[in-house]
């Protein structure tokens, strides 16, 4: 998960690193020693990571919290350009119906979001989703995150094959369980209606069955840790792991 060696850039050119998981906070800042204002820093599953003074970087925090869109945005730039603001009003149902009915049930609706927010122009953050982002208490979803994540740390750490350095700065987006057989228990959760979501599909396409990535893509099973979930949650979620 992070770069095999480092890159001679070009005055134009800037070089984009993915803070995988939250849990790479340290390669951040280790980069932008190397790097400088050339690197971009992509936090959107790392929304709780302060970003590095004069790095460019993004976030997502629809992929924290109940909002279906929406981004920010660090940079000490700013384009002379006027945005339209978005409108959020008819992307909410996955949302509402996970929450009234089943995530399952709404699933569609989910992938319809995804495709309906993708290539999008630059707009002004929604009034909806900007009012929503400000009526959370971050602290205690910050706090409930880390000890989901903690419990299952304690329980699992031994037989990750993805070795997590843990430091007071990480607060990740799940808990990322590499095991052989990982696609299995995937599965496994799924049948008991803890949906787990696969990453990075595409690299299937792109790589050989024996190369790294194949595997982790295949194996890596994405634990959720968000503040829905309880601690008697995280032991169900151990339990159907050792069955």
């Amino acid at each position: 998960l992070e770069p095999v060696s480092e890159v001679e850039l070009k005055s134009n050119e800037g070089f984009l690193y993915t803070n995988y998981f939250g849990i790479k906070n340290s390669t951040v800042k280790d980069l932008s020693e190397i790097y400088g204002n050339s690197l971009i820093v992509d936090n959107a599953q790392a929304f709780y990571s302060k970003p590095v003074a004069g790095i460019d970087t993004l976030y997502s925090p629809r992929k924290f919290f109940g909002v279906p869109d929406g981004g920010y945005l660090y940079t000490d730039k700013k384009l002379d350009l006027e945005f339209i603001q978005d409108v959020s009003v008819d992307r909410f149902m996955h949302l509402l119906g996970r929450i009234d009915v089943d995530p399952e049930t709404y699933y569609q609706e989910f992938v319809k979001n995804d495709r309906c927010v993708s290539n999008q122009p630059i707009k002004l953050m929604s009034n909806l989703t900007k009012s929503i982002l400000q009526s959370i208490d971050y602290d205690t979803v910050r706090q409930t995150r880390l000890e989901n994540f903690n419990f299952l740390h304690r329980h699992l750490a031994k037989s990750n094959m993805l070795k997590i350095v843990r430091d007071d700065t990480i607060v990740p987006m799940f808990y990322p369980y590499w095991v052989e057989g990982g696609a299995s228990l995937r599965k496994r959760l799924i049948s008991k209606s803890i949906y787990i979501a696969t990453y990075w599909p595409n690299v299937f396409e792109w790589c050989c069955e024996k190369d790294i990535e194949n595997c982790l893509s295949k194996n890596l099973v994405a634990l959720p840790i968000d503040q829905r979930n309880s601690k008697e949650d995280m032991a169900k979620i151990l339990e159907i792991l050792r069955c």
